[in-house]
């Protein structure tokens, strides 16, 4: 960066070799979209797919079987980020087979960032670096956490919520998170979000208040029901970026946010009406979250 380059890419791998989180477990898991994630990807090679698992598959991942036993997913594009996750015994073994069984697992989870987020990383994982190999350790799990995170169920809908896998709540639970945007940019994503409100929505939202005066807190009880339904770990990360910066205590979990957003809002779906739910063309879940113990 001294020397004026410009940096596109940078990949960081982690790798389970000790099967924390088994193969086809997890490989059954991203086909049936037990999963979420920020990342959208505009396709996926159902070519290479088994002609019976064709059928119904339908995940934001580019998802692929190799002729040689292999197997690799890749969420997102080249835009700005991609999870791409392979079986790196697999790779190994079919390109250097007289290396004979080398383990008996390796799964590799690779991050990888490209263009303004590449310049990013390389920014933080410098930080990392100079406080220790743990630091770095702990930055690259933390990046494939904020970006996936697989799910104990499959959802019906992207409007519910289950807890995540235990199996992958154990292999990133040392992570930390990663910043989005370059500090040195001065960029403050929930103060963008706060202007987008202000500047773009504020006259829409009063055409429907003036629509349906008397109903103004179910359509605000609707719309941050359905921004509770939406959330994942990328918006937990936003949030305590910025309670961060105000010096307030970050949630642990996307899941203690939701609730107390929940808990805040004294609404749940049985309090709107049909008049409401059909303004917005749609009901959010078929069960309210729980405020009382456990997950939603």
């Amino acid at each position: 960066m001294l020397c004026g380059g410009r940096c596109t890419r940078i990949d960081i791998p982690t790798d389970d070799l000790d099967n924390l989180v088994p193969l086809p477990e997890l490989k059954e898991k991203i086909q049936n979209h037990v999963f979420t994630s920020s990342l959208r990807s505009v396709k996926v090679d159902k070519s290479a797919l088994p002609k019976d698992e064709v059928e119904g598959f339908d995940a934001p991942a580019h998802y692929q079987t190799s002729v040689k036993g292999g197997w690799t997913a890749t969420l997102g594009t080249r835009e700005s980020f991609q999870v791409v996750i392979y079986d790196k015994k697999a790779e190994i073994e079919a390109h250097h087979p007289e290396w004979g069984n080398i383990c008996d697992h390796w799964v590799r989870f690779e991050v990888r960032f490209y263009h303004e987020q590449a310049f990013n990383i390389l920014w933080q994982l410098d930080k990392a670096f100079k406080e220790g190999r743990m630091a770095v350790h702990r930055f690259i799990v933390g990046s494939l956490g904020s970006l996936l995170d697989v799910k104990e169920k499959r959802t019906k809908s992207h409007k519910e919520v289950f807890p995540t896998w235990d199996k992958w709540k154990e292999f990133i639970k040392i992570g930390t998170e990663f910043q989005r945007i370059p500090p040195a940019k001065e960029h403050n994503i929930l103060k963008r979000n706060a202007l987008w409100l202000k500047d773009d929505t504020v006259r829409a939202f009063f055409r429907v208040a003036a629509c349906y005066p008397d109903k103004i807190p179910q359509i605000c009880a609707y719309l941050i029901l359905n921004g509770i339904y939406r959330s994942d770990n990328s918006d937990l990360f936003i949030i305590n970026e910025y309670l961060a910066n105000k010096n307030r205590k970050p949630y642990p979990e996307i899941v203690e946010a939701q609730k107390r957003v929940f808990l805040a809002l004294g609404f749940d779906e049985s309090s709107i009406d049909n008049d409401i739910l059909t303004l917005f063309d749609a009901k959010l879940v078929e069960e309210a979250p729980k405020t009382e113990g456990g997950d939603k």
